[in-house]
């Protein structure tokens, strides 16, 4: 069992709005180093993470490349919230 910290990172994907987009999405944070789990939802997801491992702009950037646009809405680790305008 590990003992490094575990982080909660919550991400509105303004456009993840379709079946395809759902699975690249999956895709993306499945093969990420460092992802625990992600919980895809409408519009959005819910990562656990190792924060000493991959850092919340990384996996942001990771979906930015494939054309997603994530926003963070909360990171349990600073705690800072942030706001979706869709």
């Amino acid at each position: 069992m590990s003992t490094e910290p575990e982080a909660e990172l919550d991400l509105a994907i303004a456009n993840m709005d379709s079946a395809s987009t759902e699975t690249q999405a999956r895709g993306i944070l499945s093969n990420l180093p460092g992802v625990l789990s992600a919980h895809l939802h409408e519009m959005g997801a819910l990562i656990k993470y190792r924060p000493g491992r991959i850092t919340k702009e990384t996996i942001c950037d990771h979906l930015r490349k494939a054309g997603l646009e994530p926003t963070i809405f909360q990171d349990s680790a600073s705690g800072t919230t942030g706001t979706v305008g869709y």
